[in-house]
């Protein structure tokens, strides 16, 4: 329903708890900030290990989801409420329109269907796709690991517009032949050469 921005406040509110509320904004400070993460990511893993597996699954398949685009925007007035219980509220947010999260989710629909049929027609290929692979694995990797949202999957789009443009050119080809195949029988039929 939300961009991962949302989580912010609450990442820094676990850093207070860690006692490093106040990071100097610096590489050293993030640093410390990272390695505190680290430290309760680990913990949170080790408590719930399949719990973490199944999200990590879903996070794969959801990268690939054409739904994947906040249902909602976010103000400087927005702020989430986190509850006891692992439950949260967020306030004043905006609803995103209806026809942008539809337009968003019918284009990528189309070019996940198309890369799919290039993916087809290149299947005996792919080792001369191994650059793109590589990077759609490392990506798919990374946010399943953290966490998918639109903007990380921006940047291996080229990845599914290299196969869509093959799938585009596998219609566009059997088109033609169709095409080319519909006027040499109504030529035929009608007695031209």
């Amino acid at each position: 329903d939300y961009g991962p921005d949302i989580l912010l406040p609450y990442a820094r509110s676990r850093l207070a708890a860690e006692g490093l509320a106040d990071l100097p904004d610096t590489p050293q400070g993030e640093q410390q900030g990272d390695a505190a993460y680290r430290r309760l990511a680990l913990a949170q893993i080790r408590r719930h290990p399949v719990d973490t597996l199944r999200l990590k699954i879903r996070n794969v398949f959801t990268f690939f989801s054409p739904l994947l685009v906040p249902h909602r925007d976010t103000s400087a007035a927005t702020a989430i409420r986190l509850g006891e219980d692992g439950r949260s509220t967020v306030l004043y947010s905006i609803p995103r329109p209806l026809s942008h999260r539809i337009m968003y989710s019918l284009s990528y629909s189309a070019v996940i269907a198309l890369a799919g049929l290039g993916f087809y027609r290149r299947r005996h290929d792919l080792a001369a796709d191994a650059i793109l692979w590589c990077v759609l694995v490392t990506f798919v990797t990374v946010h399943a690991v953290y966490f998918p949202s639109t903007r990380y999957r921006a940047p291996v789009d080229f990845v599914f517009l290299f196969y869509a443009g093959v799938g585009v050119d596998t219609l566009v080809g059997k088109w033609r032949l169709a095409s080319n195949t519909s006027y040499q029988r109504s030529s035929v039929t009608a007695g031209r050469p």
